[in-house]
């Protein structure tokens, strides 16, 4: 069935709408989506700042009756991807983000500008994170044997992962999309880690509060271990159950103080991470600049990487799901400056993306083009009939503006991780790894212009 487009007034906008286009370029706009549905009347005000029409899919429009719909809650189905308690908004009234004090980011983004090139980084990251799951599991089994763990190693490798990100934040990125193990608290642990210092390195955080963030981040579940599985794996969890799940902070702070290693930084990120901008979080219902700023990341790179990697799913939700969710929580849970930010940080197609193009082509996202996220360097896998291609090759979209037909090539969706029989894997290890001689080593260090 065709897309049904219509361009319609801001006036004659309606909650449910979807707006799939604007009357001037998405990126003379905040909106980090490229298609995003009306979800109240304060979505319709926002827009009237900067357009006078919009274009709406009206197959992708939930309503047409603005009467029925002003007045209904927004849609909020990501929830039952995260572990949420189903009561969790209702602890508190801060309803309303003029009540709530919210100071701007402390932004520099002009800290880091240099990236090393990616294929030379792959194998830093490589190695760090050969190291690091080692050092986490000897943490994790020393807590459960009740015993205190020794966290210099884990310390010195979440370290490592900070200055590999540093200088190319792309090489972790395809760590996060190619790892795959069964024990859900370890890896979404790394992956926060991994999403928390590339959110950090963005807003250009100093290099030893980054080291902070990364230490927090790594260590937030290990209180987990002390949680009894049956409450872990409750959803929805009764009151009771939710009030012992939330101990998980207590015994991760039990277990981390008196370490020398430790800094009290680290432990207070840890301690508030789970606090909500609009007063909904525990343990102590902080609101708004009560909350710390390092508690602030961690906590929504904690419920990104839920909704992206759910804990009882073999498969991942594509990234332009998981961050249109991400973005009705703005001004809820989430400052809506962080929201943005975090979503301009690692893109609306992360690194190791599976994507089709508006050619037919089908590809992943292997780096990231700093000055147009939109536009990142994609391998392309197939052809535009989908037939595989005999090789995989490389294609720039943000040195490639036309196709042969004359049309802008531009990434049409991103696809579900089993949509095509792609092994990421296969291809980070055989393609980006700079021991690989020759080949796309070559070709990626052509397009980076270092050789």
């Amino acid at each position: 069935m065709a897309i049904k487009l219509q361009k319609v007034n801001i006036e004659d906008l309606q909650v449910g709408m979807y707006v799939s286009g604007l009357d001037r370029p998405w990126t003379q706009t905040p909106y980090p989506l490229q298609g995003f549905h009306i979800n109240s009347v304060d979505d319709i005000d926002d827009l009237r700042r900067f357009c006078k029409w919009v274009q709406v899919d009206t197959q992708l429009s939930r309503a047409t009756d603005y009467d029925a719909l002003a007045t209904a809650k927004p849609a909020n189905n990501f929830r039952q991807h995260t572990s949420a308690h189903p009561t969790e908004r209702t602890r508190a009234s801060h309803s309303s983000k003029n009540t709530i004090r919210i100071s701007p980011l402390p932004i520099n983004k002009r800290r880091y500008i240099e990236r090393a090139p990616l294929a030379s980084e792959m194998s830093n990251a490589d190695t760090t994170f050969g190291s690091l799951r080692p050092a986490i599991e000897q943490v994790m089994t020393s807590i459960n044997n009740g015993q205190t763990p020794n966290l210099s190693d884990a310390i010195k490798t979440s370290n490592a992962m900070v200055d590999s990100i540093i200088r190319n934040p792309d090489a972790f990125s395809w760590i996060s999309r190619v790892r795959k193990h069964d024990e859900h608290t370890f890896d979404h642990s790394i992956r926060a880690t991994i999403w928390a210092i590339i959110f950090g390195r963005h807003i250009g955080l100093e290099r030893d509060k980054l080291y902070t963030l990364a230490q927090a981040t790594l260590l937030k579940d290990t209180g987990t271990l002390k949680i009894n599985k049956q409450v872990l794996r409750a959803s929805p969890r009764t009151d009771e159950q939710q009030a012992v799940y939330e101990t998980h902070i207590l015994h991760c702070i039990q277990s981390l103080k008196g370490h020398n290693s430790v800094s009290a930084a680290v432990i207070d990120a840890i301690h508030n991470h789970c606090e909500r901008l609009d007063g909904t979080g525990y343990p102590r219902g902080l609101v708004g600049d009560a909350i710390p700023f390092l508690s602030k990341i961690i906590g929504l790179v904690t419920l990104y990487d839920d909704i992206v990697n759910p804990r009882y799913s073999t498969q991942p939700l594509s990234p332009s799901k998981a961050i249109s969710a991400l973005y009705l929580e703005r001004n809820k849970g989430y400052q809506e400056e962080l929201v943005v930010e975090f979503i301009q940080a690692v893109g609306i197609y992360p690194t190791g993306t599976l994507v089709e193009l508006n050619s037919g082509e089908i590809g992943v996202v292997v780096e990231q083009s700093p000055k147009r996220r939109l536009r990142p360097v994609v391998m392309l896998v197939t052809d535009n009939t989908k037939k595989p291609l005999r090789k995989p090759k490389p294609l720039d979209l943000y040195k490639t503006s036309q196709s042969k037909n004359g049309f802008e090539i531009e990434i049409a969706r991103d696809l579900e991780a089993d949509a095509c029989n792609v092994d990421l894997q296969q291809i980070q290890a055989q393609y980006l790894k700079p021991q690989e001689k020759g080949g796309i080593s070559r070709l990626f260090d052509r397009l980076m212009g270092n050789g």
